[in-house]
């Protein structure tokens, strides 16, 4: 398995200057809205293609399905979902919302990047109520979702997985997860 085709074109991007210089260049800009905001490497998609063989990983506020696409073009299953899908996609994004899911036949989701300052991520745990979150984002941040999601996570959840993941900031993106 070679790096996903991001985190090549990240590196090459992050090499050429400070993070202030890339935000302002566009250059961040562009790619986050070509693949999104999880910068995958080859060891996450790895590690999600094994978890999605024991059942099928729902990818909620999926995008344009950039991280659906890498696990899926190595055998992974996953079933991405956004409320609003972009033009230009990278999978079979469902055009749905979590809550139209029954809770009864969901058991792992991916929350990648929950929106900032949004309750989505903990209503989307609570009405599911899966039995393992993958969270990808900044830790205990409004940045990704809301300080009442992560409590939920911590309280309600043991993390039993963490890896740190390429980011556009100095502050690490995580990828967590959490078992109930």
């Amino acid at each position: 398995m070679s790096e996903p085709l991001y985190l090549t074109e990240y590196m090459k991007v992050k090499n050429m200057g400070s993070n202030k210089q890339l935000k302002w260049s566009g250059k961040r800009g562009d790619l986050t809205k070509e693949f999104g905001w999880t910068i995958p490497n080859k060891s996450i998609i790895e590690f999600l293609v094994q978890e999605s063989q024991k059942e099928p990983l729902y990818e909620i506020g999926a995008g344009n399905g950039y991280l659906s696409y890498e696990i899926q073009k190595y055998g992974g299953e996953t079933i991405p979902i956004d409320i609003e899908i972009p033009e230009k996609t990278w999978s079979n994004v469902k055009e749905m919302s979590y809550e139209k899911l029954n809770p009864k036949s969901v058991s792992r989701i991916i929350l990648p990047w929950p929106p900032a300052n949004s309750p989505m991520g903990g209503k989307c745990i609570q009405y599911l109520s899966p039995s393992v979150v993958y969270f990808i984002g900044k830790s205990n941040s409004n940045i990704t979702g809301t300080k009442e999601m992560h409590e939920l996570l911590t309280n309600k959840y043991n993390c039993v997985e963490e890896i740190e993941l390429p980011s556009w900031t100095d502050n690490p993106t995580m990828f967590k997860k959490y078992v109930r």
